[in-house]
Order: structure tokens, then sequence, then C-alpha cells
């Protein structure tokens, strides 16, 4: 068998594992449709390497017990950093997206340079603490907004940053020694609408829609089951689906308290519920201050529906996930926009459902990148048989 067909098996049972765990190899058989005996080599491989492991026998319904098989979370680790202008996140994860340790690091500039100085020093430092050589990190996996060229590893414009043709991630592969890959904020968030589990055959009914509002407004499109890209990496270029774009920028620029809530660190699940509560009140009592406010918030989440009514009508989602400090710190403008979305019913064939962060959704889709690369590279295989 070729090199190349035995990395899609690999890979292809790995992702089955992964999403499905515990699972028994008569499962994995039947779920990638081939022959028990082809499951059982694979499997017998990728436990003597470490990637995964035995979970004991699981009951059955007659005969002998099988053998469940799960991924060993400590086979490798990953980093995921997302950028901002003052700050950037950065966090360590297992291969469950469990996460072991993360922090907050303020910077003084976003000068490429100087910011790439930031990253290597804080990589370094997270490695040290947690006592990780860099052969253990399986990749490093950085989010950012603006349009990134991911082949390349070059971030191609981020307004935010003042970046253009930077090779942020090729540059601290070089440094590090470690693989780095660069992937713009929304896409991040897309790859948890992705539905690795399900039959190929089923896979042409996954369409979503993914919104990003942060200092601009970020779109990717998911299209039977993969990420739309375009041929220049500006699929989902949001002025395709407002009709008065400009006015929208303008408010999220112009708009205090939307300009604070942009400012404020990546949105935690674990975030604490006092924050939260103190946020929407101050929300309430900035618009009781600021009459002429409510009208501008008013058209900020009427253009917001509109938006999400041409992307309905020209891919007909399941599903529309809106993402971004301004949705997840705020109850009241994620359930406005989605009430106005709603009394557009008439406007759409359908209504798909609406909803906002999943647990950890960061976290989670820059761990299912970097699996993904890895695995589509071979890369744990190729150094098990070094």
């Amino acid at each position: 068998m070729s090199n190349k067909a035995k990395k899609i098996y690999f890979k292809d049972i790995y992702n089955t594992i992964y999403y499905q765990q515990p699972v028994t190899k008569s499962k994995l058989a039947e779920r990638l449709d081939v022959s028990l005996a082809a499951v059982s080599s694979y499997v017998n491989e990728l436990e003597n390497s470490g990637i995964i492991s035995c979970q004991g026998k699981i009951a059955s319904q007659g005969g002998r017990k099988p053998l469940s098989y799960s991924i060993n979370p400590e086979y490798r680790y990953i980093i995921g950093i997302n950028l901002r202008s003052s700050h950037f996140y950065i966090y360590l994860l297992d291969l469950k997206a469990e996460l072991l340790d993360s922090r907050i690091i303020d910077i003084e500039s976003s000068r490429f340079f100087n910011y790439c100085d930031s990253l290597d020093q804080a990589i370094r430092q997270l490695l040290e603490k947690n006592q990780l050589e860099a052969d253990r990190i399986a990749g490093i996996g950085i989010s950012l907004s603006g349009i990134t060229d991911a082949a390349n590893k070059v971030v191609s414009w981020s307004k935010e940053l003042d970046w253009q043709d930077q090779p942020l991630a090729s540059s601290l592969e070089l440094q590090l020694g470690i693989p780095v890959y660069v992937e713009t904020d929304v896409r991040v968030y897309a790859r948890n609408t992705l539905k690795p589990s399900i039959k190929k055959n089923d896979s042409r009914k996954n369409i979503a829609a993914v919104i990003y509002f942060s200092q601009g407004i970020g779109l990717a499109l998911v299209i039977h089951n993969e990420i739309l890209q375009g041929y220049t990496n500006r699929a989902g270029d949001n002025r395709f689906f407002v009709s008065k774009s400009g006015e929208l920028v303008d408010i999220i620029h112009n708009n205090e308290y939307i300009k604070q809530m942009n400012k404020k660190p990546y949105y935690n699940y674990l975030q604490n519920e006092e924050e939260i509560t103190r946020i929407k009140a101050k929300y309430q009592q900035y618009v009781s201050d600021n009459p002429g406010i409510e009208e501008e918030l008013n058209r900020y989440t009427t253009r917001i529906a509109e938006m999400m009514t041409a992307i309905t009508n020209l891919i007909n989602p399941r599903e529309i996930f809106l993402a971004g400090n301004v949705f997840d710190y705020n109850d009241l403008i994620f359930q406005e926009v989605r009430d106005k979305f709603a009394d557009r019913a008439d406007q759409v064939f359908h209504l798909p459902e609406v909803s906002r962060h999943y647990e950890k959704p960061l976290e989670r889709g820059i761990a299912r990148m970097i699996i993904e690369k890895s695995l589509s590279a071979g890369i744990w295989w190729q150094q098990q048989n070094h």
C-alpha cells in the first residue's frame, strides 16, 4: 500500500476514534466501511506507537467482550495563541483539547518583529513552566483577525495589527523548531461546526455559516462539511452579504460600548458570572444615559439580521454561529439579533439554528486544526518510524 493511502487510513481511523471514543475495532470497520482485518492492523500500529490506548473491554450483547480504544491525550500537546492589538492569549492543550495552562500577555507594540519576539519568549516560558520539550508539541496554532495564506504560513493582511504580507508562522517555526500554523479567527471558530464523525454520504448536508464580530467582520462558510477558502483565500467576504457594510463597520469602530467589548480579552466559558452580570448592567445603563445610542445599536443589530438573511438565502445553512465578545459577553445583543432574524422568517426558505459560544470554541477549534494538519502531513507516524 502506498504511503499516501496509509496516511489517509491513519487519519480516518484517528478522527473516528477522536470523535466517537471509546470505540471498538468492529465499530471502526463499520463506520469506515473497511474490513475488520485492515482496521485491526492500523489500530494495533497506532496503539503500539502510543498515539491511541486500549481502554479495556466493554459490554456486548453476546460473545466475547470487545476491546475499546481512545486517543492518548498526552501523546502530544498543542499551543494556541490568539493575537490582538493590545495583548495576546496563549494556552496549552492536550490532544482532547483540555485546557492545561493559559495566560493573557499585554504588549506595548503590535509591530511585527516586536510581536514575534514577544511570542517567541512567551512560548519558551510556557514550555519551561510545564516541563515540555519542543518535540512534545504537535503544533502551534495562531488565530487573528484578517486574511491569511495558511498554505504559505503568511498573514496577508490584518487591519487590527497593521500587518501586510508578514511571514508569521514560518518565522516562528524557524526560531522554535515546532510546526506553526496561522488562520483567521472566524475559520478557527468554523472548525467547531464540522462533523468529522458523519458518514461521507451525509457530509453534503452539513452547511453552516460563522460570523465573527471584533474590530471587523469575519465570515466563514462551511459547505458540504468543508470550510470554503476561495481562490484568493477571501471566500466569505462580508461585503457580499450586507447592503450597508460601511455603516456596520462605522458603528463597530465608533460606538464606545462596542469598542470596549472588543478590547476585552477572549471570552472564556469559565468567565466569572458576576462580571457578566456587571457588563449587562453597564450596557443597560449606557443605553439609558445616551438616548441617541439606542437607535444606533438598533441599526447595528438590524444590519446583522439582514446579513444573516442574505447568507441563509444563498447557502441554506443548517446553523449560523455568532462569535465575538459583543455576543459572548452580552445576552441582550445576542437575543435582539436572534429575534430580529426570526422576524424575517417570511423572507427565507427556512430558519437555521442560531447559536453562539460552544464550550471553549477557540481552544477546540485550534486543537482540531493542529490535529488535522498533523494527520494530513503524517508527522506522528513518520516520527515513530525513525
